[in-house]
């Protein structure tokens, strides 16, 4: 969820109400205050707002979209449920913590939920800890 505009520099005035958004949004997830969607990974439940991951992932959009999903829960199979969890950390805070044990899972969910922050942030820790492809494939995947 990336709130820049390119042409323009952002005020100082607009990053702090990003960071208070993102501070609101994620102290509601986690009071669980007006969740509408259960996420369930492995034996894990993340309750969460359809709206929040809809307008951070053309994925989430596009199922939660009116007329094909009605249901309240949605099982995702394609991470664990430490992967899902620090990117629904990164949808509703804008960051999250990539190390050389979760880079290369976190990526491949970068590109599954098309979330371009979080592939920015690995190529980023690949870069700054100079890891080459072989040694980022041999670390994690």
């Amino acid at each position: 969820m990336t709130f820049f505009r390119p042409t323009e520099v952002m005020t100082e005035h607009a990053q702090a109400n990003i960071v208070l958004f993102y501070s609101k949004l994620e102290s509601f997830r986690t009071a669980e205050k007006y969740t509408d969607v259960t996420i369930q990974c492995d034996d894990k439940y993340f309750k969460c707002h359809r709206l929040t991951l809809a307008t951070a992932s053309d994925v989430f959009d596009n199922m939660f979209d009116s007329k094909k999903c009605k249901e309240q829960s949605v099982l995702i199979r394609e991470f664990t449920a430490e992967t899902l969890s620090e990117v629904l950390q990164f949808i509703y805070t804008g960051d999250v913590s990539v190390t050389s044990a979760n880079v290369c899972d976190l990526f491949k969910a970068s590109r599954f939920f098309y979330l371009t922050g979080i592939a920015e942030l690995c190529l980023k820790f690949v870069k700054q800890n100079k890891m080459t492809v072989n040694t980022t494939l041999k670390i994690a995947c």
